[in-house]
This record gives C-alpha cells, sequence and structure tokens, in this order.
C-alpha cells in the first residue's frame, strides 16, 4: 500500500524533523498581504526576517533584517544564521510565503520590463505601487545594472563562480534524463535521474540504457561528454548521503515541485507517472476527497488511459470524453514554463491593453469557464484558446512575446490534433 501523497520536498523533508518556529511566522505575513509591499517576510531553516526589496534589487550585501529588528544580513549570511549554510544556494534554501527566493527575484526582472509596453502576464507581483519606483527606460539602457534581474551583489558572484549544478542532462546509451543534484547519493540509493516515465537511480538508469552487463554508472552515464566520475572529482556532482537516511523509497518515486507552477509546497503525486501537483494548480481541481484517497490519477495519465481504452467499447458519453479532452489540453497548456505569462488578465497588468484589444481572454479566466461548464462544445473552448493567442499576435506583433504566443498556439494545435 503506498503512503499518503502528500510529501514534503527534500529541502522540507529535514524541516520536519523538528519543531519549527517559522510557522507561525509565515502564517501571519501571507505572501499575498505584502506583495505590494517594500519589504518581504522571509524564512530560512530557523530564522526569519524582512527582506528588503529595494535593496536586493540595488545590489546591496545586507538586505535582510533580522527577527530583532537590529541585526541586517546579507542573503548568504542569513543562510548560515539559519543553519542552512550546507545548501550553498541562499536562493533555494531562503523562503517567502512557501515560495523560493529564486522565483520572486525572477518576477522581480520581470515586473522591470513592463516599462517596454510588452506583454507580460501571469507573474508574482512584486515592484511596490507606493513606495518603489522604475527606473527610466532611458537609464536601464544606458546603465544593465540597475535591472532588477542584472544586480551584482556579492551573491550572485558567488553563485556564478560555484561549479555545482541543480540539474543536469545526463545520457546512457539510449536513456536520456536528468540528474537533480539535491537528490544524488550513491548508485543504488537516492532516485535522482528523471526520465519521461519515471524516477531512477544511476544503476537503474544504466540499466534502462541497455548497459546491463558489467554496468559501472559513473563511467556510463554522460553529461556532454564527461561522465559522472569527472563530475563528481570536479566537484559538480556532490553526493548527498541525507537522501539515504531520511527520505523513505516511496517518497522519491514523484517530482518534488508542481507540475504547472515549478514550485514546492504540500504536493499531491500522481499513482501512475511521477508528476506531482498543488490541488488548485491540477485541472480540474482535486476535490478534498480526491485529495485524501488512496490512489489517484491525474489527468495525463487518465487521458492515456482513455485513449487505450478507446478501441473497444466506450462507457463515457461522448460529452464526457470532450471535456477530460478539454481539461487534458489546457492542463498541458499550463505545464509549459511559458505559459504563466498569458495566465492572467492583461487589462490588469498592461498598460493600454483594453484600449487595443475590444475581446481581451487569458488562459485564467477559460480555466473559470471550464470550472463553471460554460463550454457546451469542444469549438468554443477551442475558440476561446485561439482569441488569447491572437490577441497576443495583434498587441506585441513582432517582438518577442508575439512570437512566443505564436509558438504556444502551435504547440497547442499541435497537442490537439494527436
Amino acid at each position: 500500500l503506498k503512503k499518503k501523497k502528500k510529501k514534503p520536498t527534500h529541502l522540507e523533508y529535514n524541516l520536519l524533523l523538528a519543531p519549527d518556529p517559522k510557522e507561525n511566522f509565515q502564517q501571519e505575513h501571507k505572501i499575498q498581504e505584502v506583495s505590494d509591499s517594500y519589504k518581504l517576510p522571509v524564512t530560512c531553516g530557523t530564522t526569519s526576517g524582512w527582506l528588503y526589496k529595494k535593496k536586493l534589487a540595488q545590489g546591496t550585501k545586507k538586505c535582510i533584517l533580522g527577527k530583532d529588528k537590529v541585526t541586517w544580513f546579507s542573503p548568504t549570511q542569513f543562510e548560515a544564521f539559519g543553519g542552512r549554510s550546507s545548501y550553498k544556494n541562499w536562493k533555494l534554501s531562503i523562503l517567502c510565503g512557501g515560495y523560493r527566493l529564486k522565483k520572486l527575484i525572477e518576477s522581480l526582472h520581470t515586473e522591470t520590463l513592463l516599462l517596454d509596453r510588452q506583454f507580460q502576464l501571469g507573474k508574482i507581483k512584486i515592484t511596490s505601487k507606493k513606495t518603489d519606483k522604475h527606473v527610466p527606460q532611458e537609464q536601464t539602457k544606458k546603465n544593465p545594472s540597475l535591472l532588477p534581474g542584472s544586480a551584482r551583489s556579492e551573491q550572485d558572484s558567488a553563485d556564478r563562480s560555484s561549479s555545482s549544478m541543480e540539474k543536469i542532462p545526463v545520457k546512457c546509451g539510449d536513456a536520456t534524463g536528468t540528474l537533480y543534484s539535491e537528490r544524488f547519493a550513491t548508485g543504488s540509493r537516492g532516485k535522482c535521474i528523471r526520465t519521461d516515465t519515471k524516477w531512477c537511480t544511476p544503476e537503474e538508469f544504466v540499466k534502462e540504457g541497455g548497459m546491463i552487463e558489467s554496468p559501472d554508472w559513473k563511467k556510463d552515464i554522460h553529461y556532454q561528454g564527461e561522465s559522472l566520475k569527472d563530475l563528481i572529482k570536479k566537484n559538480i556532482l556532490k553526493k548527498n548521503p541525507n537522501v539515504c537516511s531520511e527520505l523513505p523509497e516511496d517518497q522519491m518515486e514523484n517530482d518534488d515541485e508542481c507540475m504547472v507552477c515549478k514550485d514546492v509546497g504540500n504536493l499531491t503525486c500522481c499513482d501512475d507517472c511521477p508528476r506531482a501537483f498543488h490541488r488548485l494548480c491540477h485541472i480540474p481541481l482535486l476535490t478534498e476527497t480526491e485529495d485524501s484517497s488512496e490512489n489517484w490519477s491525474c489527468t495525463f495519465c487518465r487521458m492515456k488511459a482513455q485513449n487505450e481504452l478507446s478501441k473497444g467499447p466506450r462507457f463515457k458519453s461522448s460529452t464526457e470524453r470532450y471535456i477530460e479532452s478539454c481539461e487534458y489540453l489546457l492542463l498541458k497548456l499550463y505545464c509549459q514554463k511559458k505559459s504563466k505569462k498569458f495566465a492572467k488578465n492583461p487589462c490588469d497588468t498592461v498598460p493600454n491593453y483594453a484600449e487595443i484589444i475590444k475581446t481581451p481572454m487569458w488562459l485564467d479566466q477559460i480555466r473559470d469557464n471550464m470550472a463553471r461548464k460554460k463550454y457546451h462544445t469542444v469549438g468554443k473552448f477551442i475558440k476561446d484558446v485561439h482569441l488569447v493567442f491572437k490577441n497576443c499576435q495583434t498587441f506585441n506583433q513582432a517582438n518577442e512575446f508575439g512570437e512566443m504566443g505564436a509558438q504556444l498556439s502551435e504547440d497547442f494545435e499541435r497537442n490537439f490534433k494527436e
């Protein structure tokens, strides 16, 4: 019997081993309530504090005020003070309302791009409306370092000089996958390599590649022509022995981040594939009954099973089948990284958008329509999806966001025909 599917990530698993004082702190200062503020509540291990966004964006070394409201820390110092210096990546170890700091920093840069009147949707709101002022566009062109995403902080330099890698594309024979360094332990323990269909230990991955006789995973698995043995020797890949002792084997069968939003947290894992989802990210939304059930299959796996049965007797009505098809297509669209730009209402974020686009449409609206059963035909659903990308191309024309919309539209058409 498989364990309850609610699972922590590897970083969070250590925090569950002992009482965590950050819980009440985060509950009192939800990210949604401070998203427009000049400071954000952050936690790392056993400590908490306030991150001053403007200081971070300007490259100020000490941008986090400790919970004593006296001591200032650089992100690296804050990570060490919280007992998480072993991770050596403050962008991942420091959290704000359940989000990794890395994601918030990326969103800071996204906010700045609005200066160019470009198509920006679905971001986390970071910049303060009242206290933070945008850098004029002319200044950013003359001095790119003024962009938040380009801040030359001491910690960014340390990140770039570090040779360790978080995700490593690997190959062995005919098998390809991605090695996640935080899961890496030994050849036989630590399912650290994600293929298209499952998680493998290095030894299992070697067998997937057809290396049955005398397999040597350190030599047989390669990244850009170098073996894992070479990567270990160069400290690009480091063993994490805690994986073996702390994580149950069945907690390693599924992903550590949501398939849709790519963030960590309380995930529900599919029993038929490695995917994991937040309850509110999956399409359709998981009911409380589904979320607490012992066995659950995601929309992707249900659609696959339905297609395999389609040649035999059909037990579902045509209406049920087309609803599942629409859910599958929309979920697949949400799982693409670029789709988050098209999730929210552009009229709320893009200047002059409503003056140019008379019939706006966005993915969250389509999702809401689907949940309210407003689509009585597949054609209406397809029409609204096409409208999202048609509006994007009309507003942006040939710039990068227009091209992004065109690419997503092509991907959607291909998935629809399949």
